[in-house]
């Protein structure tokens, strides 16, 4: 699956989620898990190889959703979600959901505000 989304953010929201998992980074580069063992290497891999958790668990923290999933298909025709570029989560949740909708063929986008 590829991703259109900024690979800074992609990072910083691996790092954030992979805490509150128990990874941590290494020397090397290498992630591994609460128990030592290398997971992968690169905190953007780890956002490559879990994207559904870290952009759920994104969702979570700044929306009333349980899901991008939820977001983007269990919600009104006319429904456009206001994510304001507070900081980077919201920007990355808005491009995620933008992206999301664009590989539907779906012409809605998030309202990112003045």
């Amino acid at each position: 699956m590829r991703y259109e989304l900024d690979g800074d953010l992609m990072v910083k929201a691996a790092k954030e989620w992979g805490k509150t998992q128990g990874f941590r980074g290494n020397q090397g580069g290498w992630i591994s898990d609460d128990k030592g063992r290398s997971i992968c290497q690169g905190w953007w891999m780890l956002f490559r190889t879990n994207p559904t958790p870290i952009l759920n668990w994104l969702t979570r923290e700044i929306t009333a959703f349980r899901t991008l999933d939820e977001m983007v298909l269990n919600t009104a025709p006319s429904y456009r979600p206001t994510i304001r570029p507070r900081n980077w989560r919201y920007v990355l949740l808005a491009d995620a959901y933008d992206w999301r909708m664009t590989r539907r063929g779906d012409p809605r986008r998030a309202y990112r505000g003045i």
